[in-house]
């Protein structure tokens, strides 16, 4: 990272600088639950240590791009409260893209790194997401069913940028956070790839709300996080 901006609100780039700005929270219907898209850092994991606006000199923008660790996380009140969510996520300038991380299937580091959830410690080249366990039969899972959908546009979605769709559920079994908070750890983890050649301005991540129903005859919003009875 280079200079870090703590603010939330939109931000004024001097004439050698890009804005990347991710908004703060999206908020389901009940206010426990909602979405951060933040920086991310696995040596320093929980949304409390992200960032949610970054300043990037474009005279530091290599020729492949400027890589910017970021991630969705998720926020709830109570343990285990949630049986599916909905979340997209896209980008106001079609120079931007973004590489997804499965927390189910992607190695995020070159070398396992070490974690402890439940008191048993393992090591893992994935990612820790939001709740999870470990085994020494399956090893580190996710909690929960991940089907991602990540392309250059995504129509049904509104958008003709980058776009990273997430359906989650917890695939029916009770499951526990891997911190003290359900944003301990991220939801998942993305990579947002600024390139060189962009032009100096604010950029920003941004949430896609549609009604992902097609059909007209019903309203699914995204985003949605479903409880029960709610």
């Amino acid at each position: 990272m280079k200079k870090i901006i703590s603010a939330i609100t939109s931000l004024g780039i001097a004439a050698s600088m890009i804005g990347a700005a991710v908004p703060a929270t999206a908020s389901a219907a009940d206010a426990s639950k909602g979405f951060a898209v933040k920086t991310y850092d696995i040596a320093k994991p929980s949304a409390a240590d992200a960032n949610s606006t970054v300043t990037i000199k474009k005279s530091d923008i290599p020729a492949d791009g400027y890589v910017l660790p970021s991630a969705v996380y998720f926020n709830e009140s109570a343990n285990g409260s949630t049986d599916s969510l909905l979340v997209g996520i896209t980008t106001d300038s079609k120079d931007i893209s973004f590489k997804l991380y499965s927390p189910e299937k992607d190695g995020y580091t070159k070398s396992e790194q070490e974690y402890t959830l439940g008191g048993t410690k393992f090591s893992t080249s994935s990612y820790i997401s939001f709740a999870g366990s470990y085994d020494d039969l399956d090893g580190y899972m996710a909690a929960g069913k991940h089907v991602f959908g990540i392309d250059s546009s995504q129509t049904a979605a509104g958008t003709d940028n980058y776009y990273i769709g997430l359906s989650w559920t917890n695939n029916g079994k009770e499951y526990k956070w891997a911190g003290e908070k359900s944003d301990s750890y991220p939801l998942y983890v993305f990579d947002t790839i600024i390139p060189q050649s962009i032009a100096v301005g604010t950029y920003t991540i941004k949430y896609c709300e549609y009604n992902t129903d097609t059909t007209g005859v019903n309203y699914n919003p995204c985003p949605l996080v479903e409880g029960e009875k709610q």
